[in-house]
Protein backbone atom coordinates (compact mmCIF):
# COMPACT_ATOMS: atom_id res chain seq x y z
CA UNK A 1 0.00 0.00 0.00
CA UNK A 2 1.13 3.50 -0.85
CA UNK A 3 1.81 5.95 1.87
CA UNK A 4 1.18 9.60 1.02
CA UNK A 5 1.72 11.61 4.47
CA UNK A 6 3.79 14.35 2.58
CA UNK A 7 2.49 14.00 -0.51
CA UNK A 8 -0.50 16.72 -0.54
CA UNK A 9 1.57 19.20 0.92
CA UNK A 10 2.50 20.77 -2.26
CA UNK A 11 -1.20 21.06 -3.73
CA UNK A 12 -2.26 22.52 -0.25
CA UNK A 13 0.73 24.88 -0.16
CA UNK A 14 -0.35 25.83 -3.82
CA UNK A 15 -3.63 26.70 -3.21
CA UNK A 16 -3.28 28.29 -0.20
CA UNK A 17 -0.90 30.38 -2.04
CA UNK A 18 -3.38 31.17 -4.76
CA UNK A 19 -6.20 32.32 -2.02
CA UNK A 20 -3.50 34.58 -0.37
CA UNK A 21 -2.75 36.08 -3.67
CA UNK A 22 -6.45 36.69 -4.21
CA UNK A 23 -6.81 38.14 -0.93
CA UNK A 24 -3.44 40.24 -0.99
CA UNK A 25 -3.59 41.63 -4.67
CA UNK A 26 -6.64 43.28 -5.40
CA UNK A 27 -5.22 46.10 -7.40
CA UNK A 28 -3.20 44.08 -10.02
CA UNK A 29 -5.84 42.01 -12.36
CA UNK A 30 -3.04 40.11 -13.75
CA UNK A 31 -1.68 39.12 -9.98
CA UNK A 32 -5.00 37.99 -9.15
CA UNK A 33 -5.51 35.76 -12.94
CA UNK A 34 -2.12 34.35 -11.89
CA UNK A 35 -3.27 33.61 -8.51
CA UNK A 36 -6.76 31.94 -9.44
CA UNK A 37 -4.09 29.72 -11.76
CA UNK A 38 -2.25 28.73 -9.04
CA UNK A 39 -5.59 27.49 -7.12
CA UNK A 40 -6.53 25.80 -10.51
CA UNK A 41 -3.10 23.77 -10.86
CA UNK A 42 -3.22 22.56 -6.81
CA UNK A 43 -6.64 21.13 -7.51
CA UNK A 44 -5.20 19.63 -10.40
CA UNK A 45 -2.28 18.25 -8.62
CA UNK A 46 -4.25 16.84 -5.72
CA UNK A 47 -6.41 15.22 -8.42
CA UNK A 48 -3.88 13.41 -10.32
CA UNK A 49 -2.22 12.45 -6.81
CA UNK A 50 -5.40 10.97 -5.60
CA UNK A 51 -5.10 8.94 -9.11
CA UNK A 52 -2.39 7.79 -8.49
CA UNK A 53 -2.96 6.38 -4.64
CA UNK A 54 -6.55 5.49 -5.49
CA UNK A 55 -5.17 3.62 -9.01
CA UNK A 56 -8.08 4.65 -11.30
CA UNK A 57 -8.59 6.95 -14.41
CA UNK A 58 -10.97 9.41 -13.06
CA UNK A 59 -8.87 11.63 -10.83
CA UNK A 60 -7.30 11.93 -14.62
CA UNK A 61 -9.95 12.94 -16.52
CA UNK A 62 -10.83 15.52 -13.88
CA UNK A 63 -7.77 17.03 -14.09
CA UNK A 64 -7.69 17.51 -17.65
CA UNK A 65 -10.95 19.38 -17.49
CA UNK A 66 -9.08 21.62 -14.79
CA UNK A 67 -6.65 22.06 -17.38
CA UNK A 68 -8.68 22.54 -20.14
CA UNK A 69 -10.87 25.56 -17.98
CA UNK A 70 -7.67 27.20 -16.90
CA UNK A 71 -6.37 27.62 -20.53
CA UNK A 72 -9.60 28.90 -21.62
CA UNK A 73 -10.25 31.04 -18.98
CA UNK A 74 -6.39 32.63 -18.75
CA UNK A 75 -7.28 33.78 -22.84
CA UNK A 76 -10.40 34.95 -22.46
CA UNK A 77 -9.17 36.97 -19.12
CA UNK A 78 -5.91 37.90 -20.87
CA UNK A 79 -8.40 38.99 -23.84
CA UNK A 80 -10.37 41.44 -21.42
CA UNK A 81 -7.12 42.76 -19.98
CA UNK A 82 -5.71 44.01 -23.52
CA UNK A 83 -9.11 45.41 -24.08
CA UNK A 84 -9.33 47.34 -20.82
CA UNK A 85 -5.73 48.53 -21.63
CA UNK A 86 -6.90 50.37 -24.87
CA UNK A 87 -9.55 51.47 -23.11
CA UNK A 88 -8.15 52.78 -20.11
CA UNK A 89 -4.01 52.96 -20.64
CA UNK A 90 -3.91 50.50 -17.49
CA UNK A 91 -4.58 47.35 -16.44
CA UNK A 92 -6.34 48.12 -12.72
CA UNK A 93 -8.59 45.66 -11.13
CA UNK A 94 -10.90 48.64 -9.68
CA UNK A 95 -11.98 50.02 -13.33
CA UNK A 96 -13.53 46.46 -14.71
CA UNK A 97 -16.82 48.54 -14.43
CA UNK A 98 -15.43 51.00 -16.92
CA UNK A 99 -15.99 47.54 -19.86
CA UNK A 100 -19.97 47.53 -19.40
CA UNK A 101 -21.37 47.53 -22.71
Amino acid sequence: MFVADNFFDVPIFLFAVGILGIFVVRKNAVLLLLSLELMLLGASFNFALLTFINDDIIGEVFALMIVIVAGSESALGLAIFVAMYRLRSSIDANCLNNLKG
